[in-house]
């Protein structure tokens, strides 16, 4: 249908015979001759197609005649005029004579949907609550809902921790309740039997607790916690405490049957002297809560672990699980008695307090380093998002001697748990140097809590965190010279293949790059700005020379002409630099050009001293 109809279009216009279409297209068409006229005539696409859709079938038959009345007609923009627009040509769509549509540049405006087409209400309405399969349901939440079957590790430690945490906020919120003595969380292991146990001394559950907690899917006692503590505090006060409950969906309990062929949950609600076993059948999705009695206050779940996961009960890959997920966890983490969670999260205290020995071990901690860093910076901001994150540059690369290219090390964190280890979508590649962490209590994470589900907050707050990177580095280079060098001498080439990627922040990047010029010492760099001080007034170019060392440039012909005009030029040393200076187009308001190619200005007002 396409085809035929751009023929027709063609054919009309062309005033020539075209190719031969069927005998019922060509009846329709009819056989009137087309007004003569010097201008080209275009028929209506939407009358030619209102012919061809009856027609689909294309035979051999005569010549196409021109059209009838009361078919198209060819409305012509006017004998020897040019229309305003070479490209829009008006026409009509005619019926019996009479024009039934118009358009411009040939397209009509389809006609608005109509949603309701006389549909009305009428009945009682009658309201139903969804229905779900138990057992199919526990089966996507255990088996589809998460990446890996060790998270089961991260949710089950995370519960225990909200647990303690609502224990110590009510111990200081209520009169009478008294707080344990040492707050913590156990993991004990039992390779020989296939037993993971995960206990706490928290505020413990009840029998209703446990029926409404556990027995209901998605329900969260810590979200509920929570809107409680800060609808009784109005937003303050203590109600600041809810930052530290990690809960959110009421989900994570349920990933423990990833591994476990049975699941026990014993809990005694403190301030009450029976406790409850809280027991689950997989079976059939069903569960039963008994009467328990040596239940210590607190929470302990107990999980037979099937066959083919009985190596989370070995120590070694528990300690690394949880070193991994929950190192910086509020309260202390016991694997078989020994505690394995001794880094402070220092992202969230007060910067004024953190000594230069605590940075050291938080870097040592998160970058496997046994050097101390070079650059520490600790940055808070409430927009995209509230953020509070702390960033380390080593003193030298890991990329150095040709080793292989690191990855992105800036961990994502919220509320202290570990939702993303080295977040590519957090800085750009070129920033791989930097160490660090980011933490968010906002952060709208998939119900997994392994992914983030928007990709426009994470693009933004990715701008925000390399912009203030940036400005850090620009800062440590203008405050302290003699330590940027030693910065520069190890990451020239990120900062180089920053200039080189990332646009946005060409401006910003550029003013840390440093030059060797023909008006400095043989080993000193400066910066661009430096040779601009320099430049006379009438100087509008920045001149460059890529060269192997400055001994060949400053014996290259090129050079010979900009000296002889005492003219300033940036000799830059490594092959990637032509890249770099080309990719950066102007520094300010000054152009960038190789001399190699650049005409030598007329004359040069000031004269610097040649020092060679």
């Amino acid at each position: 249908k396409k085809m035929l109809c751009r023929g027709l279009v063609r054919a009309v216009a062309r005033k020539a015979p075209m190719a031969p279409v069927s005998a019922p297209v060509a009846a329709a068409v009819g056989a009137q001759k087309v007004p003569q006229s010097s201008s080209r005539r275009v028929p209506s696409l939407e009358g030619v197609r209102s012919i061809v859709s009856a027609h689909s079938t294309v035979q051999s038959c005569a010549p196409l005649p021109p059209p009838r009345p009361g078919g198209l007609r060819m409305m012509s923009t006017g004998e020897g005029e040019k229309p305003k627009d070479e490209e829009k040509v008006q026409t009509e769509v005619f019926k019996d004579g009479e024009p039934v549509g118009e358009t411009a540049g040939g397209s009509e405006e389809p006609p608005k949907p109509q949603v309701y087409e006389g549909e009305k209400v009428v009945g009682d309405q009658k309201d139903h609550e969804f229905k779900a399969e138990t057992r199919q349901l526990l089966d996507i939440v255990a088996n589809s809902l998460y990446a890996d079957k060790e998270v089961f590790i991260r949710e089950l430690v995370s519960n225990s921790s909200d647990a303690l945490e609502k224990a110590r906020y009510l111990s200081l919120t209520q009169e009478g309740e008294q707080l344990a003595e040492n707050l913590e969380v156990h993991v004990v292991l039992d390779p020989e039997n296939r037993l993971f146990m995960v206990q706490d001394n928290g505020i413990g559950m009840s029998a209703e607790e446990l029926q409404e907690n556990l027995g209901t899917i998605a329900r969260s006692g810590s979200k509920k916690f929570m809107q409680e503590i800060k609808e009784s505090e109005g937003g303050g006060g203590q109600g600041d405490a809810a930052k530290n409950i990690i809960g959110k969906f009421g989900v994570g309990f349920y990933s423990s049957f990833m591994v476990a062929e049975d699941v026990k949950v014993f809990s005694r609600k403190r301030g009450e002297e029976q406790g409850h076993c809280w027991t689950m059948n997989k079976s059939d999705g069903s569960y039963s809560i008994a009467a328990a009695q040596g239940v210590q206050p607190g929470t302990k779940i107990v999980l037979t672990l099937r066959e083919d996961c009985a190596d989370f009960a070995d120590v070694k890959k528990v300690r690394e699980c949880v070193t991994r997920f929950s190192t910086f966890v509020s309260f202390p983490i016991q694997v078989n008695g020994s505690q394995v969670n001794d880094v402070r999260a220092l992202w969230l205290e007060d910067p004024g307090k953190v000594s230069e020995e605590d940075h050291s071990g938080l870097y040592k901690h998160l970058a496997n380093a046994w050097d101390e860093p070079l650059y520490t910076l600790m940055y808070r901001a409430d927009a995209p998002i509230d953020i509070k994150s702390v960033f380390y540059v080593p003193a030298r690369s890991s990329e150095a001697f040709g080793q292989r290219q690191t990855e992105v090390n800036v961990n994502l964190h919220s509320r202290r748990v570990l939702i993303q280890k080295n977040a590519k979508d957090l800085l750009p590649e070129y920033l791989r140097f930097v160490k660090g962490v980011v933490d968010s209590e906002d952060l709208p994470l998939s119900i997994s809590r392994e992914t983030m589900q928007d990709k426009a907050l994470m693009a933004k707050l990715k701008s925000v965190l390399t912009k203030r990177i940036l400005r850090w580095l620009n800062d440590e280079a203008k405050n302290n010279p003699d330590k940027y060098k030693s910065f520069y001498d190890n990451f020239a080439l990120h900062i180089k293949e920053g200039v080189a990627m990332d646009q946005a922040n060409n401006k910003a990047l550029i003013t840390l790059l440093r030059y060797n010029t023909t008006a400095v010492g043989d080993n000193e760099e400066v910066p661009l700005q430096a040779y601009v001080d320099r430049m006379s007034e009438d100087q509008d170019t920045i001149y460059y020379l890529v060269c192997s060392d400055r001994k060949s440039g400053l014996a290259s012909p090129y050079y010979e002409a900009f000296k002889a005009r005492g003219i300033e030029v940036v000799l830059c040393y490594a092959l990637h630099d032509e890249i770099v200076m080309g990719n950066t187009q102007k520094f300010g308001d000054k152009k960038l050009e190789s001399i190699e190619v650049a005409e030598p200005p007329a004359k040069a007002e000031d004269k610097w001293e040649d020092k060679e």
